[in-house]
């Protein structure tokens, strides 16, 4: 078996998460611990198409949208050169695709979560000592007081992984494999993944 493709290049991540419904249920379930019971069981593409003009643009986004059957939204990206306007680029896009739910005169409580998923391939904050973060709305005195969750933005420094990383389970494989998949034969593999998944799929990477 071939070495694979880098799951870190824009275009690659889009094409194996937006064509294969079955492997992103398992990455989003994974990564963001969702229970066994409780995790999402559908999800439906909303741009798998990477367009011609994506290509070409000298910032691309090649981001991968998804809702699942409960109408959660979720925003998928891979960033591997780090912007000084990623942040404010990051609550645009989040707080467009909550304010877009909505047609004029429609009522609010119709509006449904939107979650952020990033992996960004270095350290937004590399003063501290973890590799996920998880944002969104909360008082800065009563962090227990939630104004709302309705937009939240998970965070995974992939570069971090490494050093946190003592009992590997689910999500700290997916991340494992994002840095290592393409530096790794078929047996390597075979030695290193216990997801079914990962096991299942990562012919699809082969360059």
């Amino acid at each position: 078996m071939p070495k694979l493709l880098s799951l870190k290049n824009d275009f690659v991540f889009k094409k194996i998460f937006s064509q294969d419904q079955e492997i992103l249920i398992d990455l989003i379930n994974s990564v963001l611990r969702l229970p066994e019971e409780s995790g999402i069981i559908s999800v439906t593409v909303k741009n798998p198409e990477i367009l011609p003009d994506e290509i070409e643009k000298k910032f691309i986004i090649l981001d991968v949208r998804a809702v699942d059957q409960e109408g959660k939204e979720y925003d998928i990206e891979i960033q591997v050169r780090q912007y000084e306007n990623y942040p404010k680029r990051t609550l645009y896009y989040l707080c467009r695709m909550y304010g877009d739910q909505l047609n004029k005169g429609e009522n609010y409580a119709a509006l449904c979560p939107v979650i952020g998923i990033h992996f960004l391939d270095y350290e937004q904050f590399p003063d501290n000592p973890d590799f996920h973060y998880h944002f969104f709305l909360r008082d800065t005195r009563y962090p227990n007081l939630s104004l709302t969750d309705d937009i939240s933005l998970h965070i995974f420094e992939l570069p971090g992984i490494e050093r946190s990383m003592k009992h590997r389970d689910k999500m700290q494989e997916w991340l494992y494999f994002f840095n290592h998949a393409h530096e790794e034969g078929e047996n390597t593999m075979e030695a290193n993944y216990s997801n079914p998944m990962i096991k299942k799929h990562m012919t699809r990477f082969n360059s």
